[in-house]
C-alpha cells in the first residue's frame, strides 16, 4: 500500500532519494495536512448538531468538497438473513 511505500522511503538514507520519492512524500504529507484540517472542521462544526440526519448531510457535503465531488451518497443494500 502507499503507506508502506512512504514508510520504506522514510528509512532510507535521506541523501539518496529519488526526486519522485521526494515528490511523492511532499504530495502525501500536504493530502494528509488538508485532510486532517478537514476532518478537524468538520469535528468542530458537527458538536452543535443533535440530529443524525443532520450529521450525516453535512458529512456527506464535507466529503464531497474535500475530493472536489459532484455527488457523494451511501449506499444501504440489504444482507439476507439481517433485518
Amino acid at each position: 500500500m502507499l503507506f508502506d511505500r512512504i514508510v520504506k522511503i522514510l528509512k532510507k538514507d535521506w541523501n539518496q532519494l529519488f526526486p519522485e520519492e521526494i515528490t511523492l512524500i511532499r504530495d502525501e504529507t500536504h493530502y494528509l495536512a488538508e485532510f486532517e484540517n478537514t476532518i478537524t472542521e468538520l469535528e468542530r462544526g458537527l458538536h452543535s448538531m443533535d440530529d443524525p440526519k443532520r450529521i450525516a448531510m453535512q458529512t456527506l457535503i464535507t466529503a464531497c468538497q474535500f475530493y472536489g465531488s459532484d455527488w457523494c451518497g451511501i449506499w444501504g443494500g440489504v444482507r439476507q438473513g439481517f433485518s
